[in-house]
C-alpha cells in the first residue's frame, strides 16, 4: 500500500515535502498557462489527473521509489487545479467586493480542509487501511471531475 501505517516518520516528511514541491510546480505551470486568460478547461483535466494518480497511489508500495514521484504528481495536479479557479473567482468579483469574495473563498477553503481532515481522522480512528483511504480520495476526485465537466458545459451554453 502507498501510505501504509508502517511508513517511517522520515518518509512521511519526505512525502509532505514532495507534495509541496508538486503544488508549487503545478501552480507555477498553471499560472503561466493562464497568464493571458483564465483557462477553466484545465480544471477538469487536472482533477481527472489527480484522480488517476490517486488510484495509482493505491497500488504502489510506499517503499517503492515510484511512490516519491506519485506524491509529487498528486501535488502537481492539485496546484494546476487551484490556479484557474482562484483566478476565475477574482476575475468575476466586482472590484469593491473582491476582498470580501476572496476572504469568503479562503474561509470555504479552510472549512473544506477541516472537513477533509475530520474525515481522515475518522477513517484512521476506524482503522480503515490507507489504500482504502486513497481509493476514497480518488473516487471523490473523480466525482469532482465529472461535476466540473458538467458545470463547464452548463457555463458554455
Amino acid at each position: 500500500a502507498f501510505l501504509v501505517e508502517e511508513v517511517s516518520s522520515k518518509m512521511k516528511g519526505i512525502f509532505s515535502l514532495l507534495l509541496g514541491v508538486g503544488v508549487v510546480s503545478g501552480s507555477l505551470l498553471s499560472s503561466v498557462l493562464c497568464r493571458r486568460s483564465i483557462k477553466l478547461g484545465i480544471v477538469p483535466t487536472a482533477i481527472f489527473g489527480l484522480s488517476g494518480i490517486l488510484f495509482l497511489a493505491v497500488i504502489i508500495p510506499a517503499q517503492n521509489a515510484a511512490a516519491y514521484g506519485v506524491m509529487t504528481l498528486i501535488g502537481f495536479a492539485a496546484g494546476v487545479f487551484m490556479v484557474p479557479l482562484y483566478g476565475f473567482v477574482q476575475d468575476r468579483s466586482a472590484a469593491h467586493e473582491r476582498s470580501q469574495v476572496l476572504a469568503g473563498v479562503g474561509l470555504i477553503d479552510c472549512l473544506g480542509g477541516t472537513a477533509a481532515n475530520l474525515l481522515v481522522f475518522g477513517l484512521l480512528t476506524a482503522h480503515v487501511p490507507s489504500t482504502a483511504q486513497l481509493g476514497l480520495m480518488a473516487a471523490i476526485s473523480l466525482g469532482a471531475a465529472f461535476f466540473m465537466l458538467r458545470v463547464r458545459r452548463y457555463r458554455d451554453h
